[in-house]
């Protein structure tokens, strides 16, 4: 188990339930209205632990041009959970302003600053307490939140703006990154352990815990060779924003800087691909854009492409259990935490329907990068030739399928170098004595 250790931040596991703030929208408007003098209408949106809301100019009813058509968002009202302290949600302002600087082709919803220049963030005194409320700039063209099929260049395009993100923070540093999120892979671990009895279906608990474990111990065989910096840490399909380009929708921005903290590099990336696995026809070889597209910008070493799919299955396994906790904890009042159950599931289904040395080496493969780097377990990673003195026993052996009607060459996986190697080795992963053509 892993943990950072003298966190002067939010610590999940010290915090235990984390329910969202739910203040009446009415009570949100005052607030809005009092601090920044801006007269607002509010559409709710989701989070998991916070709570946002879509804010609108309220049209005045005696306007004569209104053609009953609402106004232009104007910003997104964010209250964050009192759990959090100034200084992280300063590292998360400053992450937003970073990245900005950095990658100036990227849209980043940062907060709003008004007339006079100063940043409209205050705490509000409401109803549930002191809370922290801002005013976030609203970025149109909205997300890829939902269920729709996701083409390769969207998926590309979502590597390529994680890539600018872990980029832009590689050398931030701020005391607000020090905080131990249930969301940070390096203690996903622990998460699944204390959060696995929330899941009421006890074969589904089964699997989870068991693929977890399975996926924690191929991270920890390279955990200390992984470089950790400041990551975004949620750059997933309902965090990039899009702009239409020729008809065609591609992410070109972030949103939700709330999970901003110190991690292993390649989270970022785990948890972007992640997201891709639960859309319409998605499968693993599916996020090979995104995972191309990242490494063009910002190299993966050897070590991280070791690790990236088992932290792919630990983030299913993390989102599982969490979905299921905040459900409960909030008593089905967050609609949202409520949808994302079988979305993340779907997530940790295709995240574990393909052996994670299988993934490894055809992550490899795509990228070039060489694993076979002296490791002592390298060699029994590639398919061999069988000696038959003693001879094997034949009745196990397993014919791959490689032909058109195969599921196995399935989403252009048999453009891919190798295809043969990877159903071997899979074949002898589960068991087989040999595998043959």
């Amino acid at each position: 188990m892993s943990q950072p250790a003298n966190t002067r931040g939010f610590d999940f596991f010290s915090a235990g339930e984390l329910p969202a703030p739910a203040l009446p929208a009415d009570e949100v408007v005052a607030i809005v209205r009092e601090h920044w003098d801006l007269d607002v209408e509010l559409d709710g949106l989701g989070s998991q632990q916070d709570q946002n809301f879509l804010a609108r100019a309220r049209v005045p009813e005696h306007r004569a041009d209104d053609s009953g058509e609402p106004d232009a968002p104007i910003g997104v009202v964010k209250i964050t959970n009192p759990a959090f302290t100034a200084d992280e949600l300063d590292a998360q302002d400053h992450a937003a302003s970073r990245i900005a600087d950095a990658a100036p082709h990227l849209r980043i919803a940062t907060t709003s600053v008004a007339d006079d220049g100063s940043p409209r963030s205050i705490v509000a005194e409401t109803s549930e307490g002191p809370l922290a409320v801002r005013l976030l700039e609203y970025l149109p063209g909205g997300t890829l939140n939902g269920p729709a099929y996701l083409s390769p260049a969207v998926v590309a395009r979502m590597g390529e703006v994680a890539a600018h993100a872990s980029l832009a923070l590689s050398d931030f540093d701020h005391p607000g990154l020090d905080r131990v999120l249930q969301w940070d892979l390096r203690v996903a671990d622990r998460v699944v352990d204390l959060l696995a009895h929330y899941h009421p279906d006890a074969a589904k608990r089964e699997r989870v815990t068991d693929a977890a474990a399975r996926a924690w111990a191929d991270v920890q065989a390279v955990a200390s060779e992984l470089p950790q910096q400041a990551v975004h840490l949620d750059l997933t399909d309902d965090n990039v924003v899009c702009t239409t380009d020729r008809g065609i929708r591609l992410p070109d921005g972030m949103i939700d800087f709330g999970d901003v903290t110190r991690s292993w590099a390649v989270s970022e990336l785990a948890i972007t691909i992640s997201s891709v696995l639960h859309h319409a026809g998605a499968e693993p070889v599916s996020v090979l854009p995104a995972v191309r597209a990242f490494h063009a910008l910002r190299p993966l070493s050897a070590s991280e492409v070791r690790a990236l799919w088992p932290l792919v299955v630990l983030r299913g396994a993390v989102l599982v259990v969490s979905g299921e906790q905040q459900v409960q904890i909030d008593g089905g009042a967050n609609a949202y935490a409520a949808e994302g159950v079988e979305r993340e599931w779907r997530i940790f289904e295709q995240a574990t329907s393909v052996p994670s040395a299988v993934m490894t080496r055809l992550i490899a493969e795509a990228l070039g990068v060489e694993l076979d780097d002296g490791r002592a377990d390298a060699s029994r990673h590639r398919p061999t030739r069988i000696g038959l003195d003693p001879a094997p026993d034949l009745a196990g052996a397993v014919r791959l399928d490689v032909s058109i009607t195969s599921d196995e060459v399935d989403a252009g996986a048999w453009l891919a170098p190798g295809l043969e190697d990877r159903l071997a080795l899979a074949a002898l992963d589960a068991g087989a004595p040999m595998a043959w053509l």
